[in-house]
């Protein structure tokens, strides 16, 4: 029986650890800001109320070892966060934005729950430390592993299932911030948490591998064309759930509990200060030139020796971790580069503080999570995996130099743009087109 379980099993781990760590930090700073931010809406403090019950309800996921108290919480966290999505339910595109993630968010529940049955039927236990590590039968790891894959697809945003997330800009900045920074890094937890299982069923790395990538780079296009600074920060978060679960398809889970950690912290940091975005002037980047491309590129391989100085025990090998650090070439030269779009002494010594910064502070941080996660099973590279890294440096050095392909510029460029301006758009019922549509 489901219930001869004890249902309030406790299991504290490193992940754990890590995860609670980051829920707090960025459940206090957001519960001093909502304080202020929300001062005269008389929705306040109910919002701080949600804000408290869902902090608890994911310190608790992070906790419990039962499987199925696992999934209850899961839902209710999820709920609650629906709940602060429509904030104000007279207001009809609040109320739609928040009906959408509901159902979502029940849809993914119900994935996570049939793997909990089959698991439990299959091992005769709820505790997920147990079944993770217990011998199952090839099609039983299948079928679990991809119902928590498509789980972690519907929880953090990635393609088909990212409908809600740019749906759900009608929420207060602050719900966004703890949303973005919490709730939807929930994928990543599942997949590390349950990672023992996952990485015994190759295709599914694969369908990780995929799913990501192209959410990824469908994210990155996106973002791009955006206007709007929430909508931006919204599509930034699809592109960086994207790259975490293809962390998790090369089978490097304590990278990609550092990417949520980071991402999780940003992203909050970014929504809280939206607002000032209005008042920053904004200056259109001049093309880069060979010369500024040459020294950028020279500063993201100083960077990326750097980070695998840092986080490599052994020389490097064509495995996850050769694969993450072309990834990072690509991030810090891009970086250096818009760095150094007006070009100068000044702006190189910038760059490369940038650089340096970055590559230290991410691989510290990879380094120190590997002390707590130990479970990390990097898969060696194929044909599969560089068709995707030659993608992603394709459409890099594309996107870069674009300026000077005149054809792609007259043909290709304008018909991506249209086609992710027209994908990109939210549910037309979440939309609010005059202001008397909008009810206080």
């Amino acid at each position: 029986m489901i219930f001869s379980e004890d249902l309030f099993l406790i299991h504290c781990d490193g992940l754990s650890k890590i995860m609670i760590s980051l829920i707090v930090f960025v459940s206090l700073n957001v519960l001093m800001f909502t304080n202020n931010y929300l001062s005269g809406d008389r929705r306040r403090k109910s919002v701080l109320v949600h804000l408290g019950f869902l902090t608890c309800t994911l310190i608790t996921v992070t906790l419990v070892d039962n499987i199925f108290t696992f999934v209850g919480f899961w839902l209710i966290s999820n709920l609650i966060l629906a709940r602060l999505i429509m904030h104000n339910k007279a207001w009809a595109a609040a109320k739609a934005s928040g009906r959408i993630a509901q159902k979502n968010f029940i849809l993914g529940a119900l994935f996570l729950l049939f793997a909990s049955i089959l698991l439990f039927h299959q091992t005769g236990t709820a505790s997920i430390q147990e079944i993770i590590h217990f011998p199952l039968q090839r099609k039983i790891t299948l079928i679990s592993a991809l119902l928590i894959t498509l789980t972690t697809f519907t929880q953090s945003g990635l393609v088909p299932f990212n409908g809600w997330l740019k749906s759900s800009l009608n929420t207060p900045s602050v719900v966004s911030a703890f949303m973005h920074a919490g709730i939807i890094n929930g994928g990543g937890f599942l997949l590390v948490r349950f990672a023992p299982l996952i990485i015994q069923e190759k295709s599914i790395l694969y369908f990780l591998m995929i799913g990501g990538s192209i959410t990824a780079i469908a994210g990155t296009f996106w973002k791009l064309i955006q206007t709007d600074v929430k909508r931006m920060l919204a599509f930034s978060t699809i592109a960086q759930m994207g790259f975490m679960v293809v962390e998790c398809g090369l089978g490097l889970f304590p990278v990609a509990v550092a990417h949520l950690v980071w991402h999780g912290l940003f992203k909050a940091h970014l929504f809280l200060t939206s607002s000032a975005v209005s008042k920053q002037k904004r200056f259109p980047l001049p093309s880069p030139n060979m010369k500024q491309f040459f020294i950028a590129v020279t500063l993201g391989l100083i960077g990326t020796v750097l980070y695998w100085t840092i986080v490599g025990k052994e020389s490097l090998s064509a495995n996850g971790h050769l694969f993450i650090c072309i990834c990072v070439f690509i991030f810090l030269s891009q970086a250096a580069l818009t760095s150094l779009a007006f070009f100068s002494f000044r702006a190189v010594l910038k760059a490369l503080g940038f650089v340096i910064l970055f590559a230290t502070s991410y691989g510290y941080t990879v380094d120190f999570i590997e002390h707590f996660i130990s479970f990390s099973s990097p898969q060696p590279l194929n044909g599969f995996h560089y068709f995707i890294l030659i993608v992603f440096i394709t459409l890099w050095l594309g996107k870069t130099f674009s300026h000077m392909l005149t054809k792609i510029n007259r043909n290709l460029w304008p018909r991506l743009y249209m086609f992710f301006l027209n994908s990109g758009q939210p549910n037309p019922q979440t939309i609010t087109s005059q202001h008397q549509d909008y009810h206080y």
